[in-house]
């Protein structure tokens, strides 16, 4: 969004309604001329189209000058000149600046459009009058509901950002007649429009045609890991195939060879058993050389955690 001011700090029109999408306007506002924030209004131009056209107008300064006065018809450097507690804070006076003057685009004074809309929560935007079908440009913004206003004036509006403005302007100090001791004026007002839609369409564009290279990119790595994989696959395949050929040739082999130290045993059971050797003898060295079938013994395995604290323990210490 940017901001479009009045009074020729900006006069790019726009319309009421872009889609659905409803105007928004600004204030800048201060206090003895200390800039104290932005308030942003939303106006109801699918209620109101009339009234809500009336204060975007105002506030853009796109309406250009009175024909009977002579002045700007803009709500820049006009006044909050009445403001009650609990109630309302009220403005829009840009030629008396006192709430005995304003004037409309359309000249003068014009009808109540509606009364649709209700008093029944703080921050609206209504219009000020002095009577039926008497609305000019001053207007109000309610701080509490206020249902005994329905039907005698028109609800146009509501505050979307800035609610903490209004209660500062709110809380000032005032005298008898709710006239605030300090100088609340309104610095700046403008509209705030959307930026234009092709442009961004376009910036878009590009960032589609990026995304769309980035998805091929990574479709085209992701074949290339596919394929990588297949080929460590295909060679580890091979290589437990080798493994398991060599494995096959070597317990083959060792079988042979089992089976030729069968074959060569009686041969040496023939030579030991030779005439001058005793049947004792033959014992005794045939007990020396058998291993024993006993595995050498063995101590259990201790736990990794054996003489250290749980958990547990270590959370009860530190507390």
């Amino acid at each position: 969004l940017s901001g479009k001011m009045g009074m020729g700090e900006g006069k790019t029109k726009k319309k009421s309604k872009v889609g659905k999408i409803l105007p928004r306007c600004f204030f800048v506002i201060e206090i003895d001329g200390k800039n104290v924030g932005r308030v942003v209004f939303e106006l109801y131009a699918d209620i109101v189209p009339k009234t809500a056209e009336n204060f975007r107008l105002l506030c853009t300064g796109e309406a250009g000058f009175s024909a009977a006065t002579g002045r700007p018809l803009c709500y820049k450097d006009s006044k909050f000149h009445r403001v009650i507690k609990n109630f309302m804070i009220q403005g829009g006076d840009f030629t008396n600046f006192d709430g005995t003057g304003g004037e409309s685009i359309y000249g003068g004074k014009f009808a109540d459009e509606n009364f649709k809309k209700k008093h029944n929560v703080p921050f609206l935007l209504s219009m000020a009058n002095a009577g039926p079908d008497t609305n000019g440009s001053q207007f109000f913004i309610t701080t509490a509901p206020a249902p005994h206003l329905d039907g005698k004036h028109v609800v146009f509006g509501r505050v979307i950002m800035g609610q903490e403005i209004i209660s500062i302007v709110e809380n000032t100090m005032c005298d008898a007649d709710s006239k605030p001791y300090a100088d609340i004026s309104i610095a700046k007002c403008g509209e705030l429009v959307l930026k234009n839609p092709a442009a961004l369409a376009a910036k878009t564009r590009p960032a589609e045609s990026s995304s769309d290279a980035s998805e091929s990119e990574s479709e085209s790595e992701a074949t290339g890991r596919a394929g990588r994989k297949r080929k460590r696959r295909t060679s580890s395949s091979e290589a437990s195939d080798s493994s398991s050929t060599s494995s096959a040739s070597s317990a083959s082999s060792s079988e042979d060879g089992k089976d030729r130290r069968r074959r060569r045993k009686p041969t040496k059971r023939r030579r030991r058993r030779s005439p001058s050797s005793s049947p004792s003898d033959s014992r005794d060295s045939h007990s020396r050389s058998t291993p024993s079938s006993r595995s050498p013994s063995r101590s259990p395995p201790r736990s990794r955690t054996a003489g250290r604290r749980s958990p547990s323990h270590e959370s009860s210490s530190d507390d």
